[in-house]
């Protein structure tokens, strides 16, 4: 007769402990291994931040675009970034709000983490759109609203005068006007002037929001009305001051409406209250010494 080997079918580990034979789970060893290897896990993950915030990802170059104006030594000063720091403990917004509020033609910017050593900052640069009047000082604005330059004696050379805007909360550095309608309506225009190419366009009177008017190379006051279809007005407007008038007229551009035209009338056959709407010459305007600002343009003290 055949003996009978009786297998075990439990996964019983045993083991010698005081002379006695002990059975130990081995469900519970693979528990200690999995303990064991968690534990390794986390303390590999809090060496290795460690060393990041410390040792690693420390900046060895910062590199600066989009700005011509100022020097990337100027820009990084600023922004309080310098080689050495830590890409990961690095405060990008800080960085940001530092630039944007000591840098004025500084439109907007953008300081960026690029592992493992840069960081970068990304420059957008004011461009200027327009001198505003007010209190008799010129403020440079860019293109989205923001004042660039502050009180000025003279209005900066080459950009169009805007009167009439009732600038307020100037120390906020935003092109902000008393009455809310007027920003939209020079919005409008201006960009309107750009978009028809519309030249030699010295300055955007608006102080009556009925009786928009703007001053065409010193000769000639266009009188727009009201800021009721503004676009359509200037489209009309450009034909007229590309194709029908001289390079001598004097006088006063009046758009009437879109049924009865516009009316071109010289200076000299002014009649009634179209005689106090002349155009002015800037170009004789004086500064504080006395001297015509033509002649500030043509020395580029501006």
């Amino acid at each position: 007769m055949r003996d009978v080997v009786k297998k075990r079918t439990d996964n019983s580990e045993y083991k010698i402990i005081n002379g006695e034979r002990v059975r130990v789970a081995r469900k519970k060893r693979r528990r200690n291994m999995s303990a064991y290897y968690v534990f390794t896990f986390f303390v590999v993950v809090i060496t290795m931040t460690i060393l990041s915030v410390t040792i690693l990802f420390n900046a060895t170059e910062v590199e600066v675009t989009g700005t011509d104006l100022y020097t990337a030594e100027q820009v990084t000063k600023i922004s309080g970034v310098a080689v050495g720091n830590n890409l990961i403990r690095l405060d990008t917004d800080t960085a940001e709000e530092c630039i944007m509020e000591n840098l004025s033609y500084v439109e907007d910017v953008k300081v960026l983490r690029s592992f493992p050593g840069k960081i970068k900052i990304k420059v957008t640069q004011a461009v200027p759109a327009a001198n505003i009047e007010h209190d008799g000082k010129f403020y440079v604005v860019s293109e989205t609203g923001k004042i660039l330059e502050e009180a000025l004696d003279a209005p900066k050379s080459g950009l169009i005068i805007i009167t009439g805007f009732d600038l307020v909360e100037i120390e906020k550095g935003r092109m902000k006007s008393e009455d809310s309608l007027k920003e939209p309506i020079l919005d409008t225009i201006l960009d309107a002037v750009e978009r028809f190419e519309i030249k030699n366009i010295v300055e955007v009177n608006i102080k009556d929001r009925t009786n928009i008017k703007l001053n065409f190379d010193n000769r000639a006051n266009i009188l727009l009305g009201s800021s009721l279809d503004l676009d359509y007005k200037l489209s009309a407007i450009k034909v007229i001051l590309e194709e029908k008038l001289s390079k001598e007229f004097n006088g006063v551009i009046y758009y009437h409406n879109e049924s009865s035209g516009v009316s071109v009338i010289a200076a000299d056959k002014l009649t009634g209250w179209l005689k106090n709407e002349a155009p002015k010459d800037y170009s004789i305007y004086e500064d504080d010494d006395d001297r015509p600002l033509q002649e500030i343009y043509d020395d580029d003290l501006l």
